[in-house]
């Protein structure tokens, strides 16, 4: 059985409540801030069991990072078995990292140093 792939704009993840499964969330560098990533309303989706967010390496140096406040906004559901975290930069984790279930499940890859 193949994987379905689906692309859809940012906006419309909150309205797509039976997510499951494995679910890549790319080019975050172009989410505005907390209140913007929060739409995805992913801690109402108990069935993504595998969550990628990803951030592009190829931003330039004059960017306004707001990666934390777009990960703040970015808690996934505590069911989470598998986080992985791709091109973040900053200098904070949100607290909800911390949580025990969720710190679990995380994975880090290419974290950059912020400018």
């Amino acid at each position: 059985m193949s994987a379905m792939r689906k692309v859809v704009g940012f906006e419309e993840l909150g309205y797509l409540k039976n997510l499951k499964g494995k679910v890549a969330i790319r080019k975050l560098e172009r989410v505005n801030g907390k209140e913007e990533a929060a739409r995805a309303c992913l801690t109402e989706k108990p069935n993504i069991h595998k969550l990628q967010l990803v951030w592009s390496d190829l931003r330039s140096e004059g960017n306004n990072f707001n990666d934390e406040q777009v990960l703040e906004g970015l808690e996934p559901h505590p069911n989470i078995k598998s986080l992985r975290i791709e091109g973040f930069c900053g200098d904070n984790f949100p607290s909800w990292i911390m949580n025990r279930s969720i710190s679990e499940a995380i994975k880090l890859e290419k974290l950059m140093e912020p400018n």
